[in-house]
């Protein structure tokens, strides 16, 4: 099972400028998934897909390969994943690999042997399933959430009830079914299930609980604040 990790890096973020290459804990937030991605050994290589040269050379000084700059229609603030990995698997440089990884950079406390995990459990479960992504355990239920109409009426987004007929939103959350969000940590997909579903996911998508600690998502000025505060409180330093 040959797998390269991909590591996403657009240059253009809007909530924070250069956020993939800002430092924190001292050196780039990109090369914090590099390294991990590197010392996990589950991989033929690490590969950065970017449209910035500033970043490219970054990695590649870390030891990852980037043998071409991502398209500028790839790298647009909406654009999917799909369109990215694409590219990178159609122009041939995943070299023959049979699986892809997406390692975000935004995730700097994914740690190298979370990474060793998740490779071996979807060997064990592929072909049942397409892929796997992380997931953890949502702070907030949906069963509490509501839309709000402009005239002040609120609606459940969930208008569930438990066996006993009381609705999700008038129970104790201890009561409700545990629910998930998926997290920036990590994507394990087949070259075959991208190219010919066009999807990253598939039908099947295993779930791959993320350790706690591990889940934190890098993107606003106050989420480096956090994270700082985190590497400063483990004294972290990357893989």
């Amino acid at each position: 099972m040959t797998c390269v990790a991909v590591i996403p890096c657009r240059a253009g973020s809007v909530r924070v400028k250069d956020k993939n290459i800002r430092p924190l804990g001292g050196v780039p937030l990109l090369l914090h998934s590099i390294n991990a991605a590197q010392h996990s050994g589950a991989f033929s290589d690490v590969c950065l897909v970017t449209d910035s040269e500033e970043y490219a050379e970054i990695g590649r000084q870390a030891g990852a390969s980037c043998k071409a700059l991502r398209p500028a229609e790839t790298a647009q603030a909406q654009s999917p994943d799909i369109l990215w990995l694409q590219w990178f698997l159609e122009n041939g440089f995943h070299n023959g690999a049979e699986f892809v990884a997406i390692v975000r950079a935004t995730s700097p406390f994914r740690s190298a042997a979370t990474i060793a995990l998740a490779m071996q459990t979807f060997q064990d479960l592929w072909p049942r399933y397409d892929s796997l992504r992380s997931i953890s355990k949502a702070d907030v239920h949906p069963g509490k959430m509501w839309t709000r109409q402009p005239d002040g009426i609120i609606t459940p987004i969930a208008p569930f009830a438990t066996d006993d007929g009381v609705p999700w939103h008038s129970n104790q959350t201890a009561k409700l079914p545990p629910v998930f969000y998926q997290n920036a940590s990590l994507e394990i997909t087949s070259v075959e299930t991208v190219l010919q579903q066009n999807s990253i996911s598939g039908s099947r998508i295993f779930g791959f609980l993320t350790p706690e600690g591990e889940e934190v998502d890098v993107n606003s000025e106050l989420d480096f604040e956090f994270a700082e505060f985190l590497m400063r409180k483990a004294a972290r330093v990357p893989n």
